[in-house]
């Protein structure tokens, strides 16, 4: 992306979850909290892991099946997992410093992710790195991320767009 005269320039697209945040250190313990809350029998961390790429309702299905009311279940998990998040979310090591970086070079950072706006409002905060980002993309309400990065990023300032993940798709 090196442009005329030696200046960086272009849009810099991150993930949030698995790639600057460490996700599964708030949601195991999000999970823990709820089952023991709701008097549930407790599961692994490598079954909460092997789930987590899930939607809500299909992770909570699989750690907690014998749950029948899941309505609570949903209500307590999501009231855990941000209590968590805010006392115990964690960036990867070097991220901070990675986005110090592009910043000063000229990149514009975005976040783009399958959580709600308001998740990723706090885990931006959380982590104090919400100063990085020129604006935030939830791709709920949409098919996924490459919709929303299609019809976002349309309008983009520059050509030079680049998508960090964890995941291939």
């Amino acid at each position: 992306l090196k442009m005329k005269n030696d200046e960086w320039k272009g849009i810099v697209v991150f993930d949030l979850d698995g790639t600057l945040l460490c996700t599964h250190l708030h949601i195991c313990k999000a999970v823990h909290d709820t089952l023991e809350c709701l008097a549930l029998p407790d599961v692994e961390d490598e079954t909460i892991l092997s789930h987590i790429e899930k939607s809500t309702p299909s992770f909570l299905h699989a750690i907690a099946p014998t749950c029948r009311d899941f309505e609570r279940l949903t209500f307590v998990f999501r009231k855990k997992e941000r209590e968590c998040l805010e006392k115990d979310g964690r960036l990867f090591e070097g991220v901070v410093e990675l986005l110090d970086t592009l910043n000063r070079s000229g990149f514009q950072l975005w976040i783009c992710s399958n959580g709600s706006p308001e998740y990723i409002s706090l885990a931006l905060k959380s982590t104090k790195i919400e100063k990085y980002f020129h604006g935030i993309l939830s791709s709920r309400g949409y098919e996924g991320k490459e919709q929303i990065l299609s019809e976002k990023m349309k309008d983009a300032v520059s050509e030079n767009i680049i998508l960090v993940g964890d995941r291939l798709s």
